[in-house]
């Protein structure tokens, strides 16, 4: 197991592959999981030989920890990483300066456009 949290990465004992896979891919109660291949578009996590073979999500308010990490299990409050279309995963965009027109409105953008925005108003190529 190379990571825990809300996202977990897998990569399985050589000879346990297919064995693994068969027990975790698919939806389970409080997470679901994917082949590194079959990881939905929507999460933007790639296909890269890095990132581990199995990758499980768990649900908006779950989290996946060692049995031994007592602290982490009784841990509250906030987290990310989860599903970016669940709605609590999203965020809140005010922007104030010439570049901006005052008292508009845009359609909802992903984190990783913020950059666009603020290097197009700085007048950053």
């Amino acid at each position: 197991i190379r990571t825990w949290g809300q996202v977990v990465g897998i990569d399985p004992l050589p000879g346990a592959e297919a064995e693994v896979l068969a027990a975790l891919v698919g939806e389970h109660r409080g997470y679901a999981c994917w082949p590194r291949e079959s990881v939905p578009a929507r999460h933007r996590y790639g296909r890269h030989p890095r990132v581990p073979r199995i990758v499980c999500l768990a649900d908006v308010g779950w989290t996946v920890v060692p049995d031994t990490d007592a602290a982490a299990r009784i841990r509250a409050g906030g987290a990310h990483g989860y599903d970016p279309a669940h709605p609590s995963m999203h965020a809140l965009f005010i922007a104030h300066g010439p570049a901006f027109r005052r008292a508009a409105s845009v359609p909802r953008l992903e984190a990783r456009e913020v950059y666009h925005v603020l290097t197009g108003a700085l007048g950053i190529p």
